[in-house]
């Protein structure tokens, strides 16, 4: 029997002004980054109501993280800097495996920001911008074993 597959991709706008300052505060000043934070608040916000209609606790629901990056220096402030934050704020996050596909190895101090959480690196030649964001997608629906064993996939 194939395995129920469900992935949630968030599309983070460039235009959120009204929030920044929440952004700021986590040392984040990127528009994107900040469109980013705010998604997750909202992930945050809205996962304890959409879990608790179908699982009683998150110890009984599998969830993989897929962070996907070709990890230029611009991504790494963000990984550094706003991600600690995040999840120390979200029992969701705290609770989800992590499977970060990257071109580049990541430095030992972004692997800490990570350390309470199971953490995989799956690393890939970059085939370029859009081609590697695609080929994302492709590795994980190729290799079942990357996601088998979850309940929901988060990207």
């Amino acid at each position: 029997m194939a395995a129920l597959f469900r992935t949630v991709t968030f599309c983070f706008a460039a235009s959120v002004h009204s929030h920044l300052a929440s952004c700021d505060d986590a040392g984040c000043h990127d528009p994107m980054q900040a469109s980013s934070m705010l998604s997750m608040q909202s992930l945050r916000a809205n996962s304890s109501s959409i879990l608790a209609k179908t699982r009683k606790d998150l110890s009984d629901i599998k969830i993989l993280l897929y962070v996907t990056t070709h990890l230029p220096e611009e991504h790494l402030p963000y990984l550094r800097y706003c991600w600690p934050s995040l999840i120390a704020n979200s029992a969701l996050l705290q609770h989800a495996d992590i499977l970060m596909f990257t071109a580049k190895d990541l430095p030992q101090d972004v692997r800490d920001v990570f350390r309470n959480n199971s953490l995989r690196v799956e690393k890939y030649e970059n085939p370029g911008y859009q081609e590697g964001a695609k080929l994302a997608m492709e590795m994980l629906t190729l290799d079942s074993s990357w996601y088998a064993n979850y309940d929901w996939v988060i990207r």
